[in-house]
């Protein structure tokens, strides 16, 4: 299998399983009085159970982590931050704008990369490749379009949702470039995870006593799911560029209704489903065949 269909199976595998990892995390939510603490807190246990994930799967690559350069630690220590940042300026958004709005904006991550990519890393910015996100904001315009007039907009919720969107597309170009240093995923995924837990716990802990030990074991089990989705983004970033990677990922837009109506019977509009499908595979399908892609 060459590099460019191993970039589209394994950015595909990464969208099916955030949209998985999220749903059922999005269940465990409900169970609780969603403050910014107690998320950050979930955040923190998903993440253990994801690096918990790596050390029983691959201890040769946790054991990597002290051969790492300096410049790597740092610029894999700051992921969580910019990740971090971003679901904030997220939370944030939705408090003045409407959800869909807020999703529209915040997805529009993978053109940040882009640019990004083409800053740092020398990326070409193809038409064929602009042209192919621009079809994929689409899909992604409709999924949430019936979400948009929710409430009114304002400019601090906008600025928010942008915030969210710079902030992951920054976070993408990071692991880009970790990657390229020859740097393993599980490696990357392991000190990634252990830094969220290292910065967001401490701030938490307060909170320990009104999460029960059950829900912390679900969301830690939830994090082998993550383990998968966030390895299989990894190495979308491996075989192919910033673009595609996060336009494939984004694809969990898609799967998250989907397995919310298979598991949880929540009503979703299939036909409208199926349209934005189509759109997002076609712009990435657009984004695939680009020269710049390798």
């Amino acid at each position: 299998m060459n590099f460019k269909k191993r970039a589209f199976l394994f950015g595909s595998l990464s969208g099916i399983f955030w949209g998985l990892d999220y749903t059922l995390a999005g269940q465990v939510h409900t169970l609780l009085t969603m403050t910014f603490l107690v998320s950050m807190w979930l955040t923190s246990i998903h993440d253990l159970g994801v690096a918990a994930t790596v050390s029983i799967i691959s201890k040769s690559s946790v054991k990597k982590v002290k051969d790492l350069k300096l410049w790597q630690i740092i610029s894999i220590c700051c992921i969580p931050l910019l990740g971090g940042l971003a679901m904030t300026m997220y939370m944030l958004s939705t408090r003045d704008i409407s959800t869909g709005t807020a999703i529209i904006i915040s997805s529009c991550y993978p053109a940040v990369g882009m640019i990004g990519a083409r800053i740092f890393l020398k990326e070409s910015l193809t038409p064929l490749k602009i042209l192919g996100f621009i079809i994929v904001l689409i899909g992604i315009t409709l999924t949430a379009y019936s979400e948009l007039f929710d409430q009114a907009n304002s400019i601090i919720g906008l600025s928010f949702a942008i915030l969210a969107a710079i902030f992951w597309g920054l976070e993408g170009v990071i692991y880009k470039m970790v990657l390229n240093a020859d740097v393993s995923a599980n490696t990357l995924l392991f000190l990634r995870k252990i830094s969220t837990i290292i910065i967001f716990l401490p701030f938490t802990w307060i909170i320990i006593d009104t999460v029960s030990i059950y829900v912390l074991l679900l969301i830690a089990a939830i994090g082998v799911i993550g383990y998968i989705a966030d390895l299989a983004y990894m190495q979308a970033f491996k075989y192919s560029n910033v673009t595609l990677a996060m336009s494939l990922n984004i694809t969990y837009i898609i799967w998250g209704p989907l397995f919310a109506f298979m598991l949880f019977d929540q009503s979703i509009s299939i036909l409208l489903l199926i349209a934005c499908a189509i759109l997002i595979f076609i712009g990435n399908y657009l984004i695939f065949k680009s020269k710049s892609v390798y």
